[in-house]
């Protein structure tokens, strides 16, 4: 039972922290369900409902259980956006949990006691990307044509720069030095992760792209292939050669996918990259 309850307080802990009002109905909402089975539940039920009835203020009290209770696969919900949640990333060593939203916002959590250590505002207003290095120090943000980089730790900015256009997907590379933008306007850019230079530019596609996949290799050659429901399983070469041609970057391959194809990635698309004899410029 002293499970049951500290394990209801975990899941109503982001309610209780904005409004520590809230306590009583959170646990009536979520313990009515146990009442029968446990008898202290139910004392504690009790006095809940007498907090509730002795307030002054217009409160929702439940009369059921209608909140999701502890036990289930719901730990806990994490508040901290005013808008949509737009990408969540985990740090390799499960410290922190990162969000971002179209509030502007990237919010950096401790996921052993889920406080929030940062709010880390954008310059510009919408929709956000995100992005982590591989070594877990640097936290990377988008929102408009805006990029920023924040130290994780200390939720400092290290560099800002402007992408020449707004962005729509982040990636990395594997040792975290550079940043790959890719925007609204087809293009692809690669920049210095801390010095903020732009290094590179890939152009070659129409509409925007919605995802980006840096891949770290010591081999030059590569064979991709696109397995979906409409093409039968056969290689569309139109896109084979317009990725074997993105694909160098110094010793990092870029895999730039227009938003046409990125959303056919699920369910429909699986995409493949083995060696093979296709030499990119």
């Amino acid at each position: 039972m002293t499970r049951l309850i500290c394990d209801t307080l975990i899941l109503a802990s982001s309610n209780i922290k904005h409004d520590v009002d809230c306590l009583a109905t959170q646990l009536l909402g979520r313990l009515l369900a146990f009442r029968e089975q446990f008898p202290r539940i139910d004392g504690l039920i009790t006095q809940c409902y007498r907090w509730c009835y002795a307030q002054q203020s217009p409160l929702f009290i439940p009369q059921s259980a209608c909140l999701i209770s502890a036990g289930g696969p719901l730990k806990t919900n994490l508040r901290g956006h005013e808008q949509r949640v737009n990408e969540i990333a985990v740090t390799n060593d499960d410290k922190f949990i990162v969000t971002s939203g179209e509030d502007s916002r990237i919010n950096v959590w401790n996921s052993t006691n889920l406080d929030c250590l940062h709010t880390l505002k954008m310059v510009d207003m919408g929709p956000s990307c995100l992005a982590l290095t591989p070594d877990d120090n640097y936290v990377i943000g988008s929102a408009k044509s805006s990029v920023e980089v924040w130290d994780i730790d200390s939720g400092e900015v290290v560099q800002r720069f402007d992408n020449d256009g707004v962005v729509t997907c982040l990636a990395t590379t594997s040792d975290g030095a550079r940043v790959v933008t890719g925007g609204e306007d087809g293009v692809a850019r690669v920049w210095h992760t801390v010095s903020g230079e732009k290094e590179k530019t890939l152009s070659g596609h129409e509409g925007k792209l919605a995802l980006i996949v840096v891949l770290n290799t010591g081999k030059k050659s590569y064979k991709i292939q696109f397995y979906d429901d409409f093409a039968n399983g056969e290689i569309r070469s139109d896109v084979l050669a317009k990725l074997c041609e993105l694909l160098t970057l110094s010793k990092f391959y870029y895999v730039v996918i227009p938003s046409s194809f990125a959303q056919l990635l699920h369910p429909f698309l699986l995409l493949r990259i083995t060696t093979t004899n296709c030499n990119s410029s």
